[in-house]
């Protein structure tokens, strides 16, 4: 597939405040968004690898995200590597 399923509105973490985003929250409430890495790779591989302390864990630890379309990101000796 050489092109993103849709374009993101923005790829990039954000803190907003709970009551200007149209749910009804309270208006003090802060809410932060986790970066995308790409169409592809979104805030759910992010989040699952920092829940699962990835970068602590020895080179070539794979995490596996199964869902609508399948994420799966690895630890090697030169960084994280990721694809979907």
């Amino acid at each position: 597939i050489g092109v993103f399923p849709y374009t993101p509105r923005f790829s990039e973490d954000r803190v907003v405040d709970g009551g200007g985003i149209g749910l009804n929250l309270n208006p003090c409430a802060r809410l932060r968004t986790l970066p995308l890495i790409s169409g592809y790779l979104g805030a759910d591989i992010v989040s699952a690898a920092l829940a699962a302390g990835l970068l602590e864990r020895a080179a070539g630890t794979m995490l596996v995200d199964v869902g609508t379309n399948g994420e799966i990101i690895m630890l090697s000796e030169r960084g994280l590597a990721a694809a979907s």
